[in-house]
């Protein structure tokens, strides 16, 4: 599994890539108009080519799907 998700407008053309964490944690990517919202992750997901099964999954999923962001004084997030 990839580590990033394709973004790709009406007319197929790429427009980003962004951290599938991004995606699973901030599902605000999701309905972020500036950049297409939903549609372009779901042209994301139908043109990307699948990728050979893989046991021990993505990077990102095996090893940061139960990271909690930090948060500083201020209650901001911290990247």
């Amino acid at each position: 599994m990839n580590g990033f998700v394709r973004r790709f407008n009406n007319q197929h053309k790429l427009i980003d890539e962004i951290p599938l964490s991004h995606v699973i944690f901030r599902p605000t990517e999701a309905y972020n108009q500036q950049m297409g919202g939903l549609d372009t992750l779901v042209f994301g997901y139908l043109l990307t080519p699948s990728a050979k099964f893989d046991p021990m999954f993505s990077n990102i999923l095996r090893n940061h799907l139960f990271e909690a962001e930090k948060v500083n004084h201020t209650g901001k997030l911290n990247k």
